[in-house]
This record gives C-alpha cells, sequence and structure tokens, in this order.
C-alpha cells in the first residue's frame, strides 16, 4: 500500500478514519494517525462545535444584561449575565452525573430534581465556564497550527 499523500512512499501505517495508507512523515503529523483529508474534517467540526458554543454563550450574555441593567445596579447586572452565559456549561457538566430521565415515577419529583440541577448548573457553570472558554481558546489555538501543518504538506 502506498501513502494517500505521497503516492511515491510505502505506507507505515493507516489513517484511524477512513483506512488510507500513510507514509512515516504523514503518521507522525497527528496522534491517532489521520490523513489530512480526515484532520481538515475533525478540525472544521470541533471549530464549528466551539463556535456554536461561544456565540451561545454570548448571546445568553447580552439577553440577560440588556434584561437586567435598567432594573439592577450594573455590578449586579453583569454578574447575573455572567452567570446566564456560562450556564450551558454547568449544565453540561452536570450531564456526566445526573440521568437526562432521572428515572422518577412522580412528575414532581422530575421537576424538583430539574430546579436542583438548574440552580447547580447555575453555580458550577461559573467555575467551569471559564475553564470552557480558555480550552476553546487552547483547541482553537491547536486547529489553526494544524492548519497550518497541512497546507504545508
Amino acid at each position: 500500500m502506498k501513502c494517500a499523500q505521497h503516492v511515491e512512499l510505502d505506507a507505515v501505517g493507516t489513517c484511524n478514519s477512513c483506512g488510507r495508507g500513510l507514509c512515516s512523515d504523514c503518521a507522525a503529523v497527528f496522534t491517532p494517525p489521520l490523513c489530512g483529508a480526515c484532520a481538515s474534517a475533525h478540525n472544521k467540526g470541533i471549530a464549528k462545535t466551539l463556535w456554536v458554543q461561544l456565540f451561545l454563550m454570548l448571546g445568553l450574555f447580552i439577553t440577560a444584561l440588556i434584561l437586567l441593567l435598567g432594573k439592577t445596579p450594573w455590578l449586579d447586572a453583569v454578574g447575573f449575565a455572567c452567570v446566564a452565559a456560562f450556564f450551558p456549561s454547568g449544565w453540561r457538566f452536570l450531564g456526566r452525573y445526573f440521568a437526562p430521565s432521572g428515572g422518577y415515577f412522580s412528575p414532581l419529583a422530575r421537576w424538583m430534581s430539574l430546579a436542583v440541577q438548574a440552580f447547580a448548573a447555575a453555580c458550577i457553570g461559573v467555575v467551569v465556564g471559564p475553564i470552557f472558554l480558555f480550552r476553546a481558546w487552547r483547541e482553537f489555538r491547536v486547529v489553526r497550527g494544524t492548519k497550518d501543518l497541512l497546507d504545508k504538506s
């Protein structure tokens, strides 16, 4: 089998996504090994997901700020807007630990569980939201660096 990118070289591995052959240089670029097309598609998917999440955070922040600015002191409005912006991050974090259906027989118990989950997501989101922003920024740098690597090959 020959390398998909460098047809004159023998393949020493395969792309984990599509199974194309990779030479030693191409196999060493990504871990796990990916061909250029699969790495590019993967990076586009990651970038799109991160942009959607960032715009959601920004939209929640602006909406909460607009709704609260005339009714509460300025600093309180900004604080509540931050809580609103980071709420999805907290909800996603808690989703790892709470079952989606909950398994409750009583609708009242389910609503109470959702209320507790929402309150916990607001509190935890303030902590994990900035961590998410840092990771998103770092991931954008990785995607940009990978794009530069793909452009060179």
